[in-house]
């Protein structure tokens, strides 16, 4: 790969090594990661992530923290996904983990203006998990359910 990328370069054709790193998957999925991401192809590059099993913690808060600015609605189903993962994990340090993210998942909706949206979702998710008290415990700790 980094002959082709060498030699892509030289000639000026950016796009063929890009193809190259596509063909080469799953092999070259940091390189072409990195190479979406450089280039601003954040649709993309999310759903690189989310095929191959996105992790939180694998990213960087600096790509976070560049998502959150610039294309924050590609963290969107990231999020959803990663949330979905801790809570199948049914302890109590994924769920405190699941609250940390929900906050922040809550943060990109209303930014996006998409309050009803995180409403249905946020239901759904309980309704989902209404068997799951330390969950519950977690979420209303983290001030997601208002106690009555």
């Amino acid at each position: 790969m980094k002959l082709v990328g060498a030699f892509t370069r030289e000639i000026g054709r950016g796009e063929l090594y890009d193809r190259a790193l596509a063909q080469a998957m799953p092999y070259s999925f940091y390189e072409y990661e990195d190479s979406l991401f450089e280039k601003n192809q954040y649709e993309q590059w999310g759903e690189l992530q989310s095929y191959f099993g996105f992790e939180y913690n694998s990213i960087s808060s600096e790509r976070i923290k560049i998502l959150q600015k610039e294309a924050p609605e590609v963290l969107i189903p990231l999020y959803h996904q990663m949330i979905g993962d801790l809570v199948e994990m049914k302890n109590r340090s994924s769920y405190k983990q699941a609250a940390r993210l929900l906050k922040k998942l809550r943060t990109v909706y209303k930014k996006l203006k998409r309050v009803p949206e995180w409403e249905e979702f946020f239901g759904k998710l309980l309704v989902r998990t209404k068997r799951l008290r330390a969950f519950h415990e977690e979420c209303t700790r983290s001030k997601l359910i208002e106690e009555a």
